[in-house]
């Protein structure tokens, strides 16, 4: 899996949970070797959880090196 795939994966999962409610995508990209991600989430009980992660590519497998999320 490339950066790309990755980052459009985490995408697709958050979309089709049934926890979320709204996405607000506050940073996002990906280059062939690494990637950040960076989401506001309105959850179905009405809480917000803020998320962020950053990613690389190592040996043909995606890496998450550093994240952050506040609830």
């Amino acid at each position: 899996m490339d950066t790309q795939d990755y980052l459009a994966d985490l995408k697709a999962k958050l979309a089709s949970s049934a926890l979320v409610m709204t996405i607000d995508i506050i940073q996002e990209y990906a280059t062939p070797t690494q990637g950040f991600f960076r989401a506001r989430l309105r959850l179905c009980n009405h809480d917000f959880l803020e998320v962020a992660e950053f990613f690389q590519s190592r040996q043909a497998r995606i890496q998450t090196t550093e994240y952050r999320y506040q609830f």
